[in-house]
């Protein structure tokens, strides 16, 4: 029995030997834990933080190109939300510097409103704004860029290209942290040549003037801001103006009238005398000792009266009539005080054509005709406007041509081309396209020029042509350029030439806002002298529906205008300016809107005689009346009177019913007049007027009236 329990004890043994070597091997054991819990009855909810951007273009689309000095443009934003949590948001500036020049964009003034509130005023590179916070309403910005009246000559031709970014984030948070949205919009201004050139004779021609004075014999005045008129012994002045009128010689002039403006009034009035002058003269080189002579004969006199900012007129219809039929040579006139050589040195001073503190104010003649009869055979080019002012668009898009039939029968212009260039191409006219007898046509590259920047384009019966690139393919230089039209053969049918091209002729070049246009429409003799600076463009219009036109010719250029609806007045603005800046006199409005001093002037008399006296300090005033106007009852001679200088007169005054006779009278202590041995006038049974007499103004100062011849 022992054996077998010897056996079991060594299996034994051998058993735990190797359970003993298994589990000293392993040196690790690992035990996982699992434990589940659940819930129920909840849910997930997503919602968004979305802001909403929405941007009207400027509102002077696309002319916030070329903007010029003062001029503004503006443009909305709107500013809402399309998710479910509200916000905060702020506006940033960012500049494109390289697309940008930073002197113009920093010059650019910034008005933000919202919702008709002032946000921020000030330099648009320095724009920053509070925070605003937007849930279930909207928020409605108006931004608006103006360039300073003062912007310097640099910022020509300049860019700013800058964005805004409007910036959202959850409140509390800053501008993009947590949850947060952006939208950006680009912005562009860009400016194009503010300067007009300097007031010349040689481009405008349009008005010369010079005064001449004879203590300084051997000086020229041309470019002085005044004219003036004096008498005093070796001191005396004299003013000449000469204003060419450009129309044909065939043209039936029915009124003109010389306007000049007197800043400085005698303090005795006096008669001016305004003649033709006989010969030749220069405003650069007149002066006392070469003024030419007047005719005798004066064509117009004026009272001055002792109130200054005044407008005096001339009526110069007949001289006017002789410059353009060619009857007299126009050199313009003279005006002359009537007796010279004074001893109380009245004197008085004109705006004139170089007086830069109130252009307005410069001389202008206005002239009221009616056009020839045309007998041109083809299609012209009436009008060319190739600068355009701030506020008309820009240079690319609203260049336009002016196109006119004066034929009887319709013109097809369809496959006709318009070249400024003919090595840089041309506008093919592709749409069938027939301007009417007597019809106009206007060729622009963009539909924008009679839909937006000239209206009454569209309102006129005008053809409008949409070419649908810059005009001649290049667009017209402000420099110079030529305009040509083609017919589909390619033979020119019309050309002309302005600025530093000289292709065709000589017309002046770089004036912005202006339009080079022919004088009266379709009348064509090839040269220069067709067209005019025209200082009010009229696309697509005869100015006159009466056929009866007024030209005001100024130093700036020519306007025409219906006669009878005549330009706008804006005297009295720029005169109530004037005065409050520069005068003390006492001004009042009459009915016409014409400015007068507060003095009673009587109705013109009839003069019969006119007789020396005794010497005194008071000078006689007698004016002579202009050329007829075919009036009924109008005097039609000028017979001059005799007055001494330094010499009071006695007058007899008579009108239909009546008769005044008056002397001028000196200081209290001066003798009495000595009067001429005439019959006396019996006042209760006046003689009839004397027709073909000169209308005069008895003098101002007057003392015991005579009723001695």
């Amino acid at each position: 029995m022992r054996p077998k329990k010897y056996y079991k004890t060594i299996a034994v043994i051998v058993a735990l030997a190797l359970n003993a070597t298994g589990l000293a091997s392993v040196g690790e054991t690992i035990g996982n834990y699992l434990d589940t819990e659940s819930s129920s009855g909840n849910a997930l909810l997503a919602t968004s933080l979305d802001m909403t951007l929405a941007t009207t273009s400027w509102n002077t689309a696309p002319q916030e190109l070329d903007m010029g000095r003062g001029s503004s443009t503006s443009r909305t934003v709107t500013i809402g939300s399309a998710g479910d949590i509200s916000f905060d948001y702020t506006f940033v500036y960012r500049e494109d510097t390289e697309a940008s020049n930073p002197a113009l964009c920093s010059a650019l003034i910034l008005i933000a409103e919202k919702n008709g509130a002032t946000q921020y005023e000030g330099p648009l590179a320095s724009f920053t704004l509070a925070t605003s916070s937007i849930h279930d309403a909207e928020d409605s910005w108006d931004f608006t860029i103006t360039i300073p009246e003062d912007a310097p000559d640099s910022l020509e031709d300049s860019s700013c290209l800058w964005s805004f970014a409007a910036i959202s984030s959850q409140p509390g948070f800053a501008a993009g942290e947590a949850y947060h949205d952006e939208e950006e919009f680009e912005n562009l201004i860009e400016t194009g040549s503010w300067n007009s050139p300097a007031h010349s004779r040689e481009s405008i021609g349009a008005i010369e003037d010079a005064r001449v004075d004879e203590e300084h014999p051997g000086t020229n005045y041309g470019n002085s801001g005044t004219l003036e008129v004096e008498s005093q012994e070796g001191k005396n002045q004299r003013s000449f103006l000469k204003f060419a009128i450009p129309l044909p010689p065939s043209t039936l002039i029915s009124d003109a009238t010389l306007n000049i403006f007197m800043t400085d009034a005698p303090g005795l009035s006096r008669v001016y005398d305004l003649a033709p002058v006989a010969s030749g003269w220069s405003e650069g080189s007149v002066d006392w000792a070469t003024q030419p002579g007047a005719l005798l004969t004066a064509t117009n006199s004026a009272m001055t009266g002792t109130a200054n900012n005044m407008w005096m007129q001339f009526s110069v219809w007949a001289d006017a009539s002789a410059f353009v039929s060619g009857s007299l040579a126009n050199n313009g006139w003279r005006l002359s005080d009537r007796e010279e050589n004074s001893s109380s040195s009245p004197r008085t001073s004109f705006a004139s054509s170089e007086y830069d503190a109130h252009p307005e104010l410069r001389p202008y003649l206005d002239v009221t005709f009616t056009p020839p009869s045309v007998t041109t055979d083809h299609l012209v080019i009436n009008e060319v406007y190739y600068a355009v002012a701030p506020g008309r668009g820009s240079d690319t898009n609203n260049e336009w041509i002016e196109l006119y039939n004066p034929t009887e029968v319709p013109v097809d212009i369809t496959g006709w081309q318009i070249c400024d260039n003919v090595e840089l191409g041309c506008d093919t006219i592709s749409a069938s396209t027939i301007i009417p007898a007597h019809g106009f046509a206007i060729v622009a590259n963009d539909a924008s020029t009679w839909t937006l920047q000239w209206p009454e384009i569209a309102s006129s019966s005008a053809v409008t042509v949409a070419v649908g690139s810059k005009l001649g393919s290049n667009g017209l230089r402000d420099a110079g350029d030529r305009v040509i039209v083609r017919d589909p053969a390619s033979v020119i049918v019309d050309a002309m030439s302005y600025g530093d091209d000289l292709t065709y002729f000589s017309l002046p070049g770089d004036r912005q806002g202006d339009s080079l246009a022919r004088v009266v429409k379709g009348y064509d003799t090839d040269t220069a002298s067709d067209f005019i600076i025209n200082a009010a463009p009229n696309p697509g219009t005869n100015p006159s529906a009466s056929g009866r036109e007024v030209m005001r010719v100024t130093a700036d250029g020519v306007l025409v205008a219906d006669a009878q609806e005549g330009f706008p007045d804006t005297s009295m603005a720029v005169l109530t300016l004037f005065v409050e800046e520069n005068a003390e006199n006492d001004i009042v409005k009459t009915e016409d809107s014409a400015l007068v001093p507060q003095v009673s002037i009587p109705e013109p008399l009839m003069v019969e005689t006119a007789t020396s006296t005794t010497t005194s300090s008071e000078e006689s005033i007698v004016i002579i009346p202009g050329p007829p106007t075919g009036e009924e009852g109008t005097a039609s001679s000028t017979e001059p009177l005799d007055l001494p200088t330094e010499t009071a007169t006695t007058t007899e005054i008579r009108d239909e019913t009546e008769v005044e006779t008056e002397v001028s009278g000196g200081d209290e202590e001066q003798e009495p007049p000595v009067v001429a041995e005439e019959e006396p006038v019996v006042e209760e049974a006046p003689e009839p007027p004397v027709a073909e007499e000169a209308p005069a103004i008895v003098p101002e100062k007057q003392e015991a009236p005579s009723s001695n011849e």
